[in-house]
């Protein structure tokens, strides 16, 4: 992985190449596609919402694998699809069947586990 040889203690750094990267590829397909490329106005809200948020969970990550074991942190970030149904519940009014419940308590006593073994 390329984010591997960037120095310790140099987040923000990473963080600039990777949204770089992502730059250059969107434009690229904005112009080989020739698409619109404009948002509505309503959508901007909820466009840097998901941008701040997206930026906060990366840079949580690449905290975590330079503060940390990169096996903690990998595991813990794989649990993403676990906050998916619980925002898909809370915002769009899913419903959670008894296999979801169970793999969200399973996924939280994972969690629980990783942090006792990790202290």
């Amino acid at each position: 992985m390329a984010i591997a040889q960037l120095s310790d203690g140099h987040v923000f750094g990473a963080l600039a190449v990777i949204r770089g990267v992502q730059a250059i590829l969107v434009t690229a397909v904005v112009i080989l596609a020739r698409a619109a490329w404009r948002p509505s106005r309503s959508a901007l809200p909820a466009i840097v919402a998901v941008g701040l948020l997206d930026m906060a969970g990366n840079s949580f990550y690449l905290l975590g694998v330079q503060a940390g074991a990169l096996a903690v942190a990998a595991i813990l970030s794989s649990l993403y699809p676990v906050t998916t149904v619980i925002l898909a519940t809370l915002l769009l009014g899913e419903r959670v069947t008894r296999h979801h419940a169970v793999g969200i308590g399973l996924a939280l006593a994972a969690i629980a586990c990783i942090g006792a073994g990790s202290a």
